[in-house]
């Protein structure tokens, strides 16, 4: 019950959508999966599920509002198949800024709701003297279609007044219609960049690694990020390794040719991220006592239970102990809210596609050390013998993408809509007992409708390609911890 964009996405590394990577067979042992074993709430049909499932429909079922503005000012901006901004629409009342009450409430009883506003939003940072532009028609159809529409629009015209010489001169335009030389010699690194991003986005991930290494090779002064965008485009396409690989080999390269103050931003995050989860404990200096005391106490394997008969979804038996004692569960607990204190609150914007109020664990440095030694010493155990022929030697081939504590509060964030995760073995972590809140827990919506609850210190396990969502908590507060694990 995580999300699936990861942080990567505010570096460039989105999962924008839904778009899962190919669909991967999720394999692992069925042991003593008598319903009466199972340590979580299991429901085919609950009402979690009811709810989510109304929502879905809902949604697709509902009419959208069909309505014409006339904002004169915003109707300026030309047309570009990869704009650099775009449209949005508002009401807004009038309110006082700091304590955000309407100032006229007789004018909002009398059924004013307030003014339409109509603003130009940037989609990416735009270079002194560009032209503001904005998507005309769908940008997602085949070219041919997008010029069809166009002159239905504005007539045999160039659409950004800039050539005439074509329907639409765009970079989007220019790279599907141009032959691989032309794209490197009319496009500049910055286009390319932005095709890659915009290709992410929309699930085209072949396109998106290609546009990136041809930005890789056009950006000499390595100031567009194209190295970061190659791992996401490899993300994209389920190369977990290769991915982070890549990012590794980019820092190193860009380390030597530049100083270390060089290198995107991006990259190095990522790249910073990866080594704080490379389990070497020995070099972590905080936590060590309480680290080996994981560890000593979690060596014993759990033995799996499918709580689906084929998905591929896994907790442990009921008579085995959890993952995590209460006390252990309570401490981790603490840690993270320490650290949201110290830092001013939970982060509610890391991820760009499904949001969640969480912290990282890599930037909570009491609690990385502990996350490190649960991993290598129960957790990799666990997975292996749930996914035997993709995870071996104990998990020592397990690798974490992303790893988060997760708040969910009944009177703030109490759920996550239905998505897939950036991850090729999700798991969640459950930090406090399931007396502490009401609802909550990850749930699977057709065809499979199950809701796993785990009690504290127990752990679900599934392929990161299921499409599930943070059933709501409709009292208290639950914490989990969310991994997003990869195997080398």
């Amino acid at each position: 019950d995580d999300d699936d964009d990861d942080d990567d996405s505010s570096n460039g590394d989105s999962s924008n959508g839904d778009s899962s990577p190919p669909a991967r067979r999720r394999e692992g042992t069925r042991r003593g999966s008598n319903p009466s074993n199972l340590p979580v709430d299991v429901a085919r049909v609950s009402s979690d599920d009811d709810v989510l499932d109304l929502v879905e429909t809902a949604t697709a079922s509902f009419p959208r509002l069909a309505a014409l503005a006339l904002a004169p000012a915003a109707a300026l901006a030309g047309h570009s198949c990869l704009p650099n901004s775009q449209v949005e629409m508002a009401f807004e009342g009038e309110s006082d800024s700091e304590t955000g009450v309407e100032k006229d409430e007789k004018k909002r009883g009398s059924g004013v709701c307030g003014a339409l506003r109509v603003s130009l939003v940037a989609l990416r940072d735009i270079a002194p003297g560009e032209a503001i532009t904005v998507a005309r028609v769908p940008v997602a159809r085949p070219v041919a279609e997008r010029h069809a529409e166009l002159i239905a629009l504005f007539g045999e015209t160039n659409t950004d007044t800039s050539s005439g010489a074509l329907v639409c001169a765009c970079a989007r335009c220019a790279y599907e219609l141009g032959s691989a030389e032309d794209v490197v010699s009319v496009l500049s690194a910055r286009d390319l960049c932005a095709l890659a991003d915009q290709a992410s986005e929309e699930g085209r991930h072949e396109d998106a690694e290609r546009c990136a290494r041809l930005a890789l090779k056009a950006d000499r002064d390595l100031e567009t990020g194209a190295a970061h965008k190659v791992g996401v485009a490899l993300l994209g396409q389920g190369r977990w390794a290769e991915a982070h690989e890549a990012w590794a080999e980019a820092y190193a390269s860009q380390s030597e040719r530049r100083p270390p103050r060089g290198v995107s931003a991006a990259l190095a995050a990522q790249v910073a991220k990866d080594r704080a989860y490379s389990r070497r404990a020995d070099d972590v200096s905080s936590g060590k006592q309480r680290e080996k005391t994981v560890a000593e106490k979690n060596t014993r394997v759990r033995s799996p239970v499918a709580l689906h008969p084929s998905a591929g979804i896994f907790t442990s038996e009921a008579f085995d102990a959890p993952f995590l004692t209460p006390e252990e569960c309570a401490d981790w607990i603490s840690l993270a809210e320490a650290a949201a204190a110290a830092r001013g609150g939970w982060t509610t914007a890391r991820h760009y596609a499904v949001p969640t109020t969480d912290l990282p664990v890599h930037e909570i440095p009491t609690l990385l050390p502990l996350w490190n030694a649960f991993l290598s010493s129960s957790l990799g155990p666990f997975l292996q013998a749930c996914f035997p022929t993709t995870v071996r030697a104990g998990g020592s081939n397990v690798r974490v993408h992303d790893a988060f504590v997760v708040r969910y509060d009944a009177d703030a964030q109490r759920f996550l809509p239905a998505h897939v995760d950036q991850s090729e073995i999700s798991v969640t972590l459950a930090l406090n007992a399931l007396g502490e809140y009401e609802g909550g827990g990850t749930t699977f919506p057709d065809p499979l409708r199950v809701t796993a609850r785990p009690d504290i210190g127990g752990v679900v396990a599934f392929g990161g390609d299921l499409r599930h969502a943070g059933a709501p908590v409709t009292k208290g507060v639950r914490y989990i911890v969310a991994a997003f694990l990869f195997t080398v």
